[in-house]
């Protein structure tokens, strides 16, 4: 299929150093971001990890897209962040297994935040299997933490590894367009094969081409280091918008539709939290399930909390559960605070956004300190 980047930390900082298109300052963050990685995984994990799709390599062979330079510069700051908290190294080690990064990478996000704030104490506290993820501490405070991706039902696992297996089977070019459905096994397989040899294709003819496969994707593959290739890519997009076969508002890689409500995917991740008594019933603890693009604005988290905050009653010994959902384009920072919950809207990276939802349990022992909680997790 064409030249594949190669599998070492040298090329990655050689990639970078080379692109003139990277300001200064950016360069630098990523370069001290690739040092890190480099630090902590080790010296030959790129060679080991190379057939597994890992989401840190895919993010470090297409560096420098913004999405994929925010989530480079998330990982590695929260890896700095956690390097001499208790218990790092259980998670450093899922963290560089591919099969068990979805998870770790929630865990690491929130254990980061905390850390970099002054109130994580320990990861992973306690012994046996349904130990909590985190220890807090905030002067007399303590509080347990658990983090669940909310990434693994069904059809969204099926749409995550559709999209990772597309953009693997496209390297060393990153694909344009929409992704229509998710994909079976062997689907994915049989599309794979037709994308490798459509990439090999454009990478050898240095051109751009397009593949389309009815009710399954609609792409555009061309090099990124062709001269011309971002007008390129966009008069492909202004060709597609005007058929009326990819959405309007976007104009890198779209879907696929995961087809699952999050809204009742979050009250099912709730119970199973309560069933397994993660947080034992003498201690407090918050739940935290991070995901991506979980709301579209205030009006949208007031319809989220109300279909989730019965559940979130019931869990006694909880004062609060968070929301955590990663997003990416344009957007507006924002706070804003209501009787049942409390949300807020950050930039943290170029086109990277985040938005946090803390809902109350307005049933936990009276006098709970939310503005502690506000303080620990919040943006400022």
């Amino acid at each position: 299929m064409g030249a594949s980047y190669p599998d070492g930390w040298d090329q990655y900082l050689d990639k970078v150093a080379a692109n003139g298109d990277i300001p200064d300052g950016k360069r630098r963050r990523l370069t001290k971001a690739i040092q890190t990685l480099r630090r902590h995984l080790g010296e030959g994990w790129p060679s080991e990890s190379k057939d597994t799709g890992h989401r840190i390599l895919l993010a470090l062979r297409n560096v420098s897209g913004s999405v994929h330079d925010g989530l480079l510069l998330e990982w590695s700051d929260s890896l700095s962040a956690i390097e001499n908290v208790r218990g790092f190294d259980g998670i450093l080690d899922r963290i560089k297994r591919s099969d068990l990064f979805g998870g770790a990478v929630a865990e690491l996000k929130i254990a980061g935040r905390l850390a970099r704030r002054g109130f994580l104490a320990e990861i992973g506290p306690g012994a046996g299997r349904k130990r909590p993820d985190l220890l807090v501490r905030d002067g007399d405070l303590e509080l347990l933490v658990e983090v669940k991706m909310m990434g693994t039902a069904g059809e969204t696992a099926k749409a995550a590894e559709t999209e990772y297996g597309i953009i693997a089977a496209c390297d060393p070019i990153f694909p344009s367009g929409i992704i229509l459905k998710p994909l079976s096994g062997p689907h994915l397989a049989e599309v794979s094969g037709i994308l490798k040899r459509e990439s090999g294709r454009a990478a050898a003819e240095r051109r751009g081409v397009g593949v389309s496969i009815r009710n399954v994707l609609n792409l555009y593959l061309v090099p990124g280091d062709l001269p011309g290739h971002t007008e390129m890519r966009a008069a492909w997009w202004r060709k597609q918008k005007e058929s009326g076969t990819v959405p309007g508002e976007s104009g890198g890689l779209c879907g696929p539709p995961d087809g699952v409500s999050e809204g009742h995917r979050t009250r099912i991740r709730i119970d199973r939290f309560a069933r397994e008594r993660q947080i034992p019933p003498e201690a407090t603890g918050i739940l935290v399930l991070a995901g991506q693009f979980l709301f579209n604005g205030t009006g949208d988290v007031g319809r989220f909390v109300d279909c989730i905050i019965e559940r979130v009653y019931e869990l006694r010994n909880v004062p609060a559960v968070v929301l955590v959902s990663t997003k990416f384009g344009e957007g507006d920072a924002c706070v804003e605070e209501r009787d049942d919950f409390v949300f807020a809207r950050s930039q943290v990276y170029d086109w990277m956004w985040e938005e946090i939802v803390i809902v109350k349990n307005r049933f936990f022992e009276p006098g709970f300190d939310y503005e502690r909680l506000k303080h620990m997790l919040l943006p400022g």
